[in-house]
């Protein structure tokens, strides 16, 4: 799979597409990730925030522990993993921590609306 594409069944969020710079920007985000996290926000079933958080460590001597980023594999298999997680999302967050380049865990946190209800506190009454 080549970076930049994405497969049909997985490039949308609540049966709506993504736009394709969306899909870019997000794997540009992706492609520079080494150590850390790379947060995506959905709002009313749309990306509406792509954040990434970089760790640095401080090698004891230099030329040690370089950081490696991530392959064009990885990043694919990054960009896939978030966009599968998204798919149904209409409100919430999908996070990947990103250890050596390579993504280790996923966490997803969904927010559910709720309507608003009347005649509570004495309202409607």
């Amino acid at each position: 799979m080549r970076v930049g594409r994405t497969d049909p069944e997985v490039s949308s969020i609540c049966g709506k597409a993504i736009p394709a710079h969306v899909i870019t920007l997000l794997d540009g985000t992706i492609m520079g990730a080494s150590l850390g996290a790379i947060t995506v926000t959905v709002q009313d079933c749309r990306i509406v925030q792509i954040e990434r958080t970089d760790r640095i460590l401080v090698p004891a001597s230099p030329g040690l522990n370089a950081p490696q980023k991530m392959s064009q594999s990885s990043v694919a298999l990054c960009r896939r993993k978030i966009l599968q997680e998204i798919r149904d999302l209409a409100y919430g967050q999908v996070t990947v921590k990103i250890q050596d380049g390579l993504p280790v865990q996923v966490e997803k946190t969904e927010k559910i609306r709720l309507p608003r209800i009347e005649g509570l506190d004495g309202e409607g009454i």
